[in-house]
């Protein structure tokens, strides 16, 4: 589950000017991510994890270092980058045509601005399974600890938009092998792979079942039923 949160961003610009200089955000940054050191470089994603078996984790979304920097200073353990809210910071529409390099330079000032553990959107994976291992690297380096992909076809389009098409079961469980692939590669299998299904709306409730449990089979470490509308509807999906 995804927990999405709306903060008082003239308080918090405030607050965090009052609060402590620049420097200190880097030295949060780096005591949690030192690339000169392999076993912090990893703790990122191993943080997030461990906290996640511990209990429910809230990740509110953050789409710049100043959220990123207002969530961590409220006590947050974790965030969530949000596709729909970096392309629309970026004047886009979610249709999946803001590239990588967009999403890392979001993902780097908001890890460096929070020194929190990170999950982010990659809309289907930025192309097939070449790129999902690409994208799985360049977001754990770029301070990700997980991402989700999703099954959609490309163009994509915004999961609360009808209009969607699904790409087959078999075609989308490689993509999440790849990226599982990638996870364990990069990061001793500590960064998290979330697969997400948009299969509610176009396929129906049965289809999220079964495209869930498949994507779980690949690997995935998650899944993230897009679109469903009520608690009961979430109590049906039994992975």
């Amino acid at each position: 589950l995804f927990f999405f949160f709306f903060f008082q961003a003239e308080d918090g610009i405030r607050d965090a000017q009052e609060s402590r200089g620049l420097g200190d955000v880097y030295k949060r940054q780096v005591s949690t991510q030192s690339t000169g050191d392999f076993f912090s470089e990893k703790m990122h994603a191993s943080r997030l994890r461990a906290a996640m078996r511990q209990s429910c984790v809230q990740l509110p979304g953050a789409f710049n270092g100043l959220v990123g920097r207002i969530a961590a200073d409220t006590g947050f353990q974790g965030l969530y980058i949000s596709g729909a809210a970096v392309t629309a910071s970026l004047g886009q529409p979610d249709i999946g045509v803001a590239s990588i390099d967009q999403f890392l330079t979001i993902i780097r000032q908001v890890s460096v601005c929070s020194g929190l553990p990170i999950i982010a959107d990659a809309d289907t994976g930025f192309g097939e399974e070449e790129m999902i291992t690409k994208t799985v690297h360049e977001y754990y380096h770029a301070g990700a600890s997980g991402l989700h992909i999703e099954d959609q076809v490309f163009p994509k389009r915004c999961g609360h938009l009808d209009g969607k098409s699904l790409i087959p079961v078999e075609q989308f469980a490689a993509k999440v092998r790849r990226a599982a692939a990638a996870r364990d590669a990069c990061s001793d299998g500590q960064f998290v792979v979330c697969a997400r299904t948009d299969a509610r709306s176009v396929e129906g409730l049965e289809a999220v079942v079964d495209r869930a449990k498949a994507y779980v089979d690949a690997g995935a470490d998650m899944i993230f039923p897009e679109g469903l509308s009520t608690v009961q509807e979430l109590s049906l999906i039994h992975i």
